[in-house]
């Protein structure tokens, strides 16, 4: 590596930029005893930043990336009947995805009391479906390097009130921040619009706050969309540019009821936003299919 950077520097003083929350101590003193005359500095955020617009060939690959994930949910829904295990399941989900072209598919599938706490151990059990459990799922897949991230919700058999309405709750959230998304608006912004859509909501103190979103990128770190979000300064909240890929997320957990998260990931637009996966809208028809049951 050293000797790249020779050759960039050409025995020049200067700086050297260098990327990356952790730097291995035998690289940092390689670094300093090639480079005596030469400043090392952070430069993480500036790369994160030209990291968060996408080309239209990365947002290509990416697009096609959600579309192998949502027929791992596809997969997903079509296994959650009662009798079934989570790991179940889970090979369903993944299999779809791998058949679908998808490389290192992954599934977390928690069930019944399991899906209130999110990402609880393990990702997937011996536990069988039973009529009224709400699953949550947390899937995706990579596609020549590149990330898909998206969580349906689903009721297997007839859920009660509490159970659809919490549902719907995550759905509106959604939507709220789907609308607020825009080049030129905050995430702060967004954040807010789905705050607002909670008021006098008797789940609103259930509302995970450690993140509603993540991955400027899909699984590029920084910045998080969390509760700390909606407090942020101007001049500390992240202006959406065009081509930017988000994933949001907001999850509900009530015990007793269960655990809701709807997960998507847009694409921001010069107008507003593309939604490139299907979470929200499938959301949309187990709301339906459940008030029909009565």
């Amino acid at each position: 590596m050293s000797h790249i950077a020779l050759e960039i520097l050409n025995g020049k003083k200067g700086k050297l930029g260098i990327a990356g929350e952790h730097l291995p101590m035998d690289l940092h003193l390689e670094l300093a005893r090639a480079f005596p005359r030469t400043k090392l500095v952070d430069c993480t955020r500036d790369l994160d930043s030209h990291r968060m617009v996408k080309s239209e060939n990365e947002i290509r690959i990416m697009r096609k990336a959600a579309e192998i994930a949502d027929e791992g949910v596809a997969a997903l829904i079509e296994a959650c009947r009662p009798g079934v295990a989570e790991y179940e399941v889970h090979q369903a989900a993944e299999k779809a995805m791998f058949d679908a072209g998808g490389d290192g598919p992954w599934s977390v599938i928690l069930s019944g009391p399991r899906s209130v706490i999110p990402y609880i151990s393990p990702d997937f059990t011996q536990r069988k479906l039973r009529d009224g459990d709400m699953v949550y799922a947390d899937i995706g897949t990579e596609l020549m390097g590149y990330h898909s991230d998206i969580q349906p919700v689903y009721i297997v058999g007839r859920g009660s009130k509490d159970q659809v309405d919490l549902v719907q709750t995550s759905l509106n959230m959604m939507k709220a921040m789907v609308n607020a998304t825009h080049q030129g608006a905050t995430d702060t912004e967004v954040l807010r619009a789905a705050y607002k859509t909670l008021e006098g909501n008797p789940f609103r103190d259930h509302v995970r706050t450690y993140t509603f979103g993540h991955g400027y990128g899909v699984g590029l770190d920084p910045p998080d969309l969390t509760g700390r979000t909606l407090t942020l300064p101007r001049n500390k909240q992240t202006k959406l540019k065009q081509n930017m890929v988000l994933c949001f997320e907001p999850g509900i957990f009530v015990p007793g009821v269960g655990g809701a998260a709807i997960e998507d990931e847009v694409v921001v637009t010069a107008n507003g936003c593309e939604v490139i996966s299907r979470c929200a809208e499938r959301a949309e028809s187990l709301i339906d299919q459940q008030r029909s049951l009565g």
